[in-house]
């Protein structure tokens, strides 16, 4: 409780209201976009960041956040 309570203090801080919102929700699990980077929220307390695969590097394992316009081009597909 103490790191949800933490997060969204942070969050509430850093990124204005009208920079969170909903991208896309199902099966318990919403999709919500924060200062221009992505993030899925569980029903309960569970948050993560989605990362994407870098495409400025050779290396395969390295990866970036994504951000919101690259998850809504994703989405569409």
């Amino acid at each position: 409780m103490k790191k949800l309570l933490f997060l969204g203090l942070v969050f509430s801080l850093v990124a204005p209201v009208h920079a969170i919102y909903t991208l896309d929700s199902g099966l318990g699990l919403r999709v919500v976009c924060i200062s221009d980077y992505v993030f899925v929220r569980d029903s309960d307390t569970g948050i993560a960041q989605i990362m994407k695969k870098s495409p400025t590097t050779s290396n395969k394992s390295h990866t970036t956040p994504m951000s919101c316009s690259e998850y809504k081009k994703v989405s569409k597909d």
